[in-house]
């Protein structure tokens, strides 16, 4: 009889355990990524979804850096488990926002730059599932960044980069998209050959650099404004949200910048685009990899009236998620081991009081 209790509570002890550890899972791979969407801010567009003629929606994937796979087993499981949660947050942010656009604002590949030909081709490939639309078809623009093309350190940057990143991410400089102009340049480079344009009524014309032209001034960013006189510049680099404002003057460009260090999920950012300034927004990471506590995709509505609101996704921290799960692990480990030695004192504690028995 005793025995047969004590089997019962082995099977119980099972089954609590493997419970806890499922639940564990449910949670930190599935709920915490809801629980993220719940947070976020609606745009006054949300609603329209195939009307981008009127309000043209932007979803902004900046500095995703994919990891490399190529040093053994420890960074493939790394790599697998950013590649899932960048995967997941972004197929989130793809329902909540239905995009019209969605911009990648360099660094897409962490070793981009340094990889060799025949592995570079299932790099993108990650990228690719990673950052999968399903049946929704956006027009997608592309930049490097020094992760992609070299420019840090001692990686220089060469033509056979360039043209590398071109072949498998497209080369065009410019695209538009109704009353939007898209313009790319790269300030990594420094190449002052920009995409020709004209100043049409109507028609904003939104400048995509990787690295910021306002936090960073020099002849580079002035001969962007003269020549492009851009309304919205969307950089990143910087893993961290920030937004500068440049006020156009005859000969003259003067800078005034602000850095949102005090982060809130309420925030949203609305302007009216106008002719006279520019307005620079610097977007954090979507990679919870790049050592910075705040991580999501931009999100931005451009009205054809020049209404617009930008707003960050943000999402949780996975390596809370990931302390959760090893503090699960610490806890039936010592849950096991606990009861493994009460269940063996009490069988103990039987076969010593059972020859005493008349």
């Amino acid at each position: 009889m005793r025995s047969s209790n004590l089997n019962k509570l082995f099977k119980k002890r099972r089954e609590w355990i493997l419970l806890t550890l499922i639940l564990t899972v449910i949670h930190n791979e599935f709920f915490s990524f809801w629980q993220d969407s719940w947070t976020w801010p609606q745009l006054q567009c949300h609603h329209s979804i195939h009307n981008s003629s009127s309000c043209q929606k932007i979803l902004i994937v900046a500095d995703p850096q994919i990891l490399s796979i190529s040093n053994g087993i420890v960074s493939f499981v790394e790599a697998m488990d950013s590649d899932m949660y960048m995967k997941q947050s972004f197929q989130l942010a793809v329902k909540h926002v239905s995009p019209n656009v969605i911009l990648f604002l360099g660094d897409l590949l962490d070793k981009g730059s340094q990889t060799a030909e025949e592995e570079y081709s299932s790099y993108k490939n990650r990228l690719d599932w990673v950052f999968d639309t399903g049946e929704l078809k956006p027009l997608v623009i592309s930049i490097p960044g020094d992760n992609d093309i070299g420019g840090e350190g001692n990686d220089r940057v060469t033509e056979e980069k360039v043209e590398r990143f071109n072949r498998y991410f497209g080369s065009e400089s410019q695209k538009s998209k109704n009353h939007v102009e898209y313009l790319k340049v790269n300030r990594i480079t420094g190449d002052f050959n920009f995409p020709n344009t004209t100043f049409k009524e109507g028609k904003f014309r939104v400048v995509l650099s990787h690295i910021s032209l306002s936090f960073f001034q020099g002849l580079f960013s002035e001969a962007v404004m003269e020549k492009l006189k851009p309304h919205l510049i969307f950089s990143a680099h910087d893993h961290r949200l920030a937004m500068a404002t440049t006020q156009y003057k005859p000969f003259h460009i003067s800078f005034q910048t602000s850095e949102l260090d005090d982060i809130k999920h309420s925030l949203k950012i609305q302007k009216n685009l106008s002719s006279a300034e520019c307005i620079e927004i610097v977007w954090p990471t979507c990679s919870y990899r790049m050592g910075v506590p705040n991580v999501g995709y931009g999100v931005v509505s451009i009205g054809s009236d020049g209404a617009m609101e930008a707003a960050v996704l943000w999402t949780h921290s996975r390596f809370k998620t990931l302390t959760i799960y090893l503090s699960v692990l610490v806890f039936c480990a010592v849950f096991y081991l606990y009861s493994s030695f009460r269940m063996n004192s009490r069988i103990q504690h039987s076969a010593f009081i059972k020859p005493f028995r008349c």
